[in-house]
């Protein structure tokens, strides 16, 4: 792939040899997904690298605020494991909870976070701005339940061909 594409300085190196992982997502529609969820997502990965396997079920349901603003649950479960050995599997889930503002398409979202490692509960809160559609903008701002939260700041561009 990579040296199909034109050189420019955007473009990976024509060195670069991409990475073997084989991944998967499946997005339920209409009467596959999950009873009263607008949204049902399954991903499935494995890299024979480094022989990790995970699995990611997403559900979500769209509430309409207003005219212009939705609100959005979403709930995330994700298991992760060395090679498939069932007896070592990492677990994580994620629920959040987004204000969408459709004239601008900026969210706000607010993230709760637990894992199998961790008994606390991590939480986010974050502003996403997308600029055009290839170029967002996301201010968050992580572990606003201690002492010492954490800011973080990202630009993110894709390109879809």
């Amino acid at each position: 792939m990579p040296a199909a594409l034109p050189r420019h300085v955007l473009n990976a190196p024509r060195s670069y040899v991409p990475s073997g992982t084989l991944w998967t997502r499946l997005r339920f529609e209409d009467d596959y997904k999950l009873a009263g969820m607008d949204e049902t997502d399954l991903t499935l990965r494995f890299d024979p690298d480094s022989d990790l396997a995970s699995t990611r079920f997403t559900a979500g349901k769209k509430i309409k605020l207003t005219r212009h603003a939705n609100l959005i649950l979403r709930d995330s479960y994700s298991f992760r494991t060395p090679g498939f050995e069932t007896n070592d599997i990492d677990w994580n889930t994620t629920k959040s909870v987004e204000v969408s503002l459709g004239p601008t398409a900026t969210v706000l979202a607010a993230e709760f976070n637990n894992s199998k490692d961790d008994a606390v509960w991590h939480s986010s809160v974050s502003l996403q701005q997308p600029l055009t559609k290839a170029f967002t903008l996301r201010a968050s701002i992580r572990e606003i339940q201690t002492q010492n939260p954490s800011s973080v700041f990202k630009a993110r561009y894709s390109r879809t061909w």
